[in-house]
């Protein structure tokens, strides 16, 4: 393991400053811009299934299953409605044939707590936190190939929303824009960081977002290292002082898609600074200083503008699903992103979402001549 002094991560100070505003930038979900060059404008009803009459053969219905298949095959996103059950079990079955060997959480993000049921866990942030649009583990060479969302509990009157991109659309957008252009021609690294568990205890260190001991789900550093490493993280330090682990990531801009058999964008904000603008552990911290940083290959900073155009176009492709309890939701991480604006419960008000990562796969990159 490589110590270096050099490297500070986490200030106590930095709790004292206010939140970070960025000037012109806004946190933006669903527009459709005049110059968005749209593809096709999902509606409702197409990714929809009414499970009325399936509900009591959810686990079994082979014709459900077939019309799960058929969605999931030309949209790469599927709502399951009036399904008459909350039990995360019925939820995520009429889907298992896609998700296949579901993954477990492997580290590298937020702890995602298991809810109690095999496979499901929860959304690992706080209600009060924008999250920016997002493929599931983007940071990861070993993604899932999708996801499922069910909605467990949801008080009346709770705008507790999910948003999604339409990653296809997205990629038309943001090739044809200069930002798309700095983005495929410099690149981008990701740093990403993970606060010391015994530090942050000593010091009493809030402004940080996880422990490497709770992240990797380990107390043994080099356990900890390897299991960064496999979550294809480079230049691994650690900071004598601190105990934080940092890595880096230079991913690919965009990852070969099997169903549409076209290279599609792999990008977004989740690695961004402004993704804890919000965050009320980290929202005081400078930019240089927080949990993730994503900058252009060569080192240099996305400007406000850069940020708020990239935003923009996402939001171009963007669209709401409105939560009902017992609604079960698959989404292809390949042709989708999601995200939400953050969210404030009142006292005794609830919003959970379960949620079961789908079977792995190991990122290739483009593949040459299959560019829109």
């Amino acid at each position: 393991m490589h110590f270096s002094k050099a490297l500070r991560n986490l200030s106590n100070a930095a709790n004292a400053n206010k939140p970070i505003i960025r000037k012109g930038v806004h946190p933006k979900f669903a527009h459709l811009a005049e110059n968005a060059k749209t593809i096709k404008r999902l509606r409702t009803e197409d990714f929809t299934i009414d499970c009325t009459r399936y509900q009591k053969t959810l686990d079994q219905n082979s014709e459900l299953k077939e019309r799960v298949s058929d969605v999931f095959k030309r949209i790469g996103l599927v709502v399951l409605d009036n399904t008459g059950t909350r039990d995360p079990k019925l939820l995520k079955a009429p889907f298992k044939h896609i998700l296949k060997s579901r993954a477990n959480y492997e580290g590298g993000s937020n702890y995602r707590r298991p809810i109690g049921v095999e496979d499901v866990y929860d959304t690992g942030v706080t209600n009060e936190q924008t999250i920016h649009y997002h493929h599931e583990m983007g940071y990861s060479n070993r993604p899932p190939l999708s996801i499922c969302f069910m909605c467990l509990q949801l008080t009346p009157g709770v705008d507790g929303f999910t948003y999604f991109c339409d990653n296809t659309a997205f990629t038309r957008d943001i090739e044809a824009s200069d930002i798309g252009q700095k983005l495929i021609h410099k690149g981008t690294v990701i740093i990403r960081r993970w606060a010391d568990e015994k530090y942050v205890k000593k010091h009493g260190v809030t402004n940080y977002l996880t422990t490497w001991q709770l992240s990797f789900m380990t107390d043994d550093p080099k356990v900890a290292e390897e299991r960064a490493r496999e979550q294809s993280q480079q230049d691994i330090e650690w900071c004598e002082e601190t105990g934080t682990l940092s890595g880096r990531v230079y991913p690919d801009i965009y990852e070969y898609c099997p169903h549409s058999d076209r290279n599609l964008f792999w990008f977004s904000m989740a690695d961004h600074a402004i993704w804890f603008d919000t965050h009320p552990q980290v929202n005081t911290t400078p930019d240089n200083e927080r949990p993730h940083i994503l900058k252009f290959g060569d080192g240099s900073d996305l400007s406000n503008e850069e940020v708020s155009q990239i935003l923009d176009i996402s939001a171009n492709q963007g669209f709401k699903h409105s939560w009902k309890p017992g609604q079960s939701v698959l989404s292809c991480n390949y042709r989708f992103m999601h995200g939400r604006p953050g969210m404030s419960l009142n006292p005794g008000e609830v919003r959970q979402l379960g949620v079961v990562l789908g079977e792995r796969f190991e990122r290739v990159g483009p593949v040459p001549g299959k560019y829109f």
